[in-house]
């Protein structure tokens, strides 16, 4: 498709409670089909974000359903998560499930590429999971939020024109204005934002906060979708017509 890239279906998901961590964005659909991946044992470990003891995401490697959950929630910040495939080789873990922004998901398709013909360096990419991203966020806007509401950190979410910060005193909302300094300026060229090179592709609707969008690329992330839906982890309901011009529109 001249917008969304190879693709076999595209629905809205959610997860189901029991598989919805607390810490889940709208539908938690990637924590659901993550811990399904580990629990099954098509992977061994994901590569996914996690926050520290400050509140500033990094790279972690998730070996079980229980430490994807403690990872639930976006960030907003362009953090380094490939690096997490590095702690993968060295404690020899054969296959991985990557969750990525667009540009890493390219990147690790290229780096695969390179790759094929020697010994493998990386650990083999068992799932490749994308995230949409229209633009993320240099490490500074943490300092800068941790400032403007006084306090850490815990959380974030940028409907539209504004930021929503999550705090222990409650929500907080800016002006979306106050951000976009942050913006990586590579971001401003970037013409993949739906990760077309994922087996599956997960973003928001931006209609109802409950339910994800989800782009099914590949046969592999198609029998993750279909098995999961099997063993009602997850639920899927048809992508409004009406809001496919919505997409394109966001897409281009």
């Amino acid at each position: 498709d001249a917008d969304f890239g190879p693709y076999r279906a595209i629905w809205w998901a959610r997860a189901a409670d029991e598989y919805r961590p607390a810490g889940a964005q709208y539908g938690g659909t990637v924590s659901a089909l993550l811990g399904l991946a580990l629990g099954r044992g098509s992977v061994e470990a994901a590569v996914v974000v996690r926050t520290d003891g400050r509140g500033r995401p990094r790279p972690f490697l998730a070996r079980d359903p229980e430490e994807v959950a403690s990872a639930a929630g976006s960030r907003y910040v362009a953090v380094p998560s490939l690096a997490a495939l590095a702690e993968a080789r060295r404690q020899g873990i054969g296959k991985v499930a990557v969750v990525g922004r667009p540009c890493q998901v390219q990147a690790l398709r290229n780096w695969r590429g390179q790759e094929a013909e020697k010994d493998a360096w990386l650990p083999q990419a068992g799932l490749v999971i994308g995230l949409f991203c229209f633009w993320s966020l240099s490490g500074e806007v943490m300092n800068y939020l941790e400032r403007r509401v006084e306090g850490p950190v815990l959380g974030m979410d940028i409907p539209p024109e504004r930021v929503v910060v999550r705090t222990a005193q409650g929500e907080v909302s800016l002006p979306l204005a106050e951000i976009r300094p942050y913006i990586k300026p590579a971001c401003q060229s970037c013409g993949d934002p739906t990760a077309e090179g994922a087996d599956l592709s997960v973003g928001s609707t931006e209609a109802d906060p409950q339910w994800n969008t989800l782009i099914v690329r590949t046969p592999r992330g198609q029998e993750l979708v279909e098995t999961a839906v099997a063993e009602r982890r997850l639920e899927l309901r048809p992508y409004p017509e009406e809001r496919l011009p919505l997409l394109r529109t966001a897409v281009a």
